[in-house]
């Protein structure tokens, strides 16, 4: 059954200048993904998942995203 929704997570870190802004020139990922998602006639849906691969520590997941929380520079980034 159709739902006419569409997921793109916007991912790759806050702070490892590989996150989703730089999938395509100038930023464009999202531009040219809710294009597409118009022309096909559903919605685009962005869940915004930066945290767990910013840079900092490592650890299983839950470790990783609360020493983010308690990082100033990633809290600032994000």
């Amino acid at each position: 059954m159709p739902f006419g929704f569409r997921y793109q997570y916007l991912t790759g870190g806050v702070n490892t200048g590989k996150g989703w802004a730089t999938w395509n020139e100038n930023g464009s990922f999202v531009t040219r993904y809710i294009r597409d998602s118009v022309a096909h006639k559903v919605i685009p849906v962005f869940p915004y998942y930066m945290l767990s691969q910013s840079s900092l520590a490592g650890g299983d997941e839950k470790a990783t995203d609360l020493a983010h929380i308690d990082s100033v520079a990633v809290m600032r980034a994000y």
